[in-house]
C-alpha cells in the first residue's frame, strides 16, 4: 500500500488542478475466481516474453483476501529469467479511501476504462479521479 500511496500522490502533484486520472484495478471478483496452480508451456517464437523460443513456467500463489502473486520463470536455450508479478484486488470502498485519502475527488467508477457499468460480476474497475482546486480539496487535514 506503501508503493501505491506514493504513485497516488505523485500523479496528484503532476496535475494541474482540475484534472482527471484514468486507471483500472482488479476487482475482489476477479480474485474469487483465482486458482491456484501451475501451468507451463512452450513457446515456439515470437511470444509474449521473447521473440525466440522459451518454456515458461508459472506458479499462481494467493496470499490474502487482496493480493495474489504469479511467479514466471522462462528459460531459453542461454537464460532462465524469473519474474514476480503482485495483483491487488479492491472493492469500491478500498480504492475510494486510497485516492480520497491523497486529496483526490472520485468522479466515476466503471466497469473497465471504456465506460461499461460496473457489476458485482466486472474483474476489472476503473476509476476516473479528478484533483480538486486547491480550495475544495478533499483532504483531511486534521
Amino acid at each position: 500500500m506503501k508503493d501505491r500511496a506514493t504513485v497516488m500522490r505523485n500523479v496528484f502533484a503532476c496535475l494541474k488542478p482540475g484534472a482527471m486520472f484514468l486507471f483500472d484495478v482488479f476487482t475482489k471478483q476477479k480474485l474469487e475466481t483465482f486458482k491456484e496452480e501451475q501451468t507451463w508451456q512452450l513457446c515456439e517464437g515470437n511470444g509474449f516474453w521473447r521473440s525466440s523460443r522459451y518454456l515458461e513456467i508459472t506458479a499462481y500463489s494467493r496470499y490474502s483476501d487482496s493480493v495474489s502473486l504469479r511467479h514466471i520463470t522462462l528459460a531459453t536455450d542461454t537464460e532462465t529469467t524469473p519474474y514476480y508479478i503482485w495483483d491487488t484486488y479492491f472493492d469500491e470502498a478500498m480504492i475510494t479511501e486510497e485516492a480520497k485519502s491523497v486529496g483526490f475527488m472520485v468522479c466515476g467508477l466503471y466497469g473497465d476504462v471504456t465506460g461499461e457499468p460496473l457489476t458485482e460480476g466486472s474483474e476489472t474497475m476503473a476509476v476516473l479521479l479528478k484533483k480538486a482546486s486547491e480550495l475544495t480539496s478533499t483532504r483531511d487535514f486534521s
